[in-house]
């Protein structure tokens, strides 16, 4: 009987010690997911500027960060909201390629309570209680600025070419109106032309554009042929994005071995990728950052958040321009 006493007070210790541990065990699981964000990058940043400076950030507020990295037959972005669901983390960071196509994702995430935070431009489902964080730059300012300064800097007189966004989505329409409507009310501004990089006529029953259409050739040779045919008239060139920028910045360097402008101003939109080699040189332009620092605005909400805090339907970055020139970097002007 003691023997038996024995091993069964030894079987209940074991069963103690096994809840006690599963206990602690929960704990922890749960304090770690109470810290642990995913971050879902572009799918061409997917160890890019931007992860690697969210990550930093993160660590620093000890926040435990992971992201997705690039695979060969890569899933959706929602479906990787749905794969990380699955460890319920403190919140969803996702940086998206597209506005459309997230409803199981943020149905899931709103079932779940974690909160998801869209960065660079808004993100929908159909069902009212799905909903994102916006935390996103005012892009029809962005539109105002640049158009303000390239009246500012032609003395309100002069010819503009507008190089629209490999993207046509919210952030490319809101600042192409705020550029319109600044131009709109200076006479001597001509729109000498509004492009994009994109090929006009997809092909039929292909999967994917044709090598001579994909975007950078296609925008390079609009470029070249525009450069060639109207460049004296081109005073300035607005660029949506640095994938335009840099194409504008080369066709200028082609042109001007060709003789076939005069000097060009630039003024592009820097979403956070760096503008490269741009405005080397004698180049006169400016810069306008769409989000200095959104790793701090946007990891200080999800802080908020997992301390059990509302958060609002949206976070407005400021944006700041930069003009450049032979001295480099002059001035810089924020949106307020």
């Amino acid at each position: 009987m003691r023997l038996r006493a024995n091993n069964t007070l030894s079987m209940k210790n074991l069963f103690a010690s096994a809840c006690v541990a599963s206990l602690l065990a929960a704990m922890a699981s749960a304090q770690s997911s109470e810290k642990h964000i995913v971050i879902v990058p572009h799918a061409t940043d997917r160890n890019g500027v931007m992860v690697e400076r969210f990550t930093t950030e993160a660590k620093e507020r000890k926040l435990d960060a992971s992201h997705f990295a690039a695979e060969a037959v890569p899933p959706t972005q929602s479906e990787e909201c749905l794969q990380a669901l699955e460890d319920r983390p403190a919140a969803l960071v996702v940086f998206p390629d597209s506005e459309h196509g997230w409803d199981k994702a943020l149905v899931a995430a709103a079932k779940a309570k974690v909160p998801v935070i869209s960065v660079g431009r808004p993100i929908f489902a159909d069902k009212a209680e799905a909903k994102a964080l916006f935390a996103m730059p005012d892009f029809e300012q962005q539109g105002t600025m640049a158009a303000t300064w390239i009246v500012n800097s032609l003395h309100g007189k002069g010819g503009v070419v507008e190089v629209r966004g490999v993207d046509d989505g919210t952030p490319s329409i809101e600042r192409q109106q705020g550029f319109m409507a600044v131009l709109g009310k200076n006479r001597g501004i001509a729109i000498v032309a509004s492009i994009s990089p994109l090929p006009t006529k997809p092909r039929a029953k292909a999967t994917k554009p044709a090598e001579s259409e994909m975007p950078d050739q296609t925008l390079a040779h609009r470029l070249d042929d525009l450069l060639q045919t109207k460049g004296d008239r081109i005073a300035a060139i607005f660029c949506h994005d640095e994938f335009g920028a840099k194409q504008v910045s080369a066709a200028i360097l082609r042109a001007e071995a060709a003789s076939n402008h005069s000097s060009i101003k630039i003024v592009a939109i820097d979403q956070g990728e760096g503008l490269g080699g741009v405005f080397e040189g004698s180049r006169i332009g400016a810069s306008i950052e769409c989000h200095p620092s959104p790793e701090s605005v946007v990891l200080g909400a999800v802080e908020r958040a997992t301390l059990g805090e509302k958060l609002p339907s949206s976070i407005v970055f400021k944006s700041i321009l930069i003009e450049h020139g032979p001295q480099g970097e002059k001035s810089k002007e924020s949106t307020k």
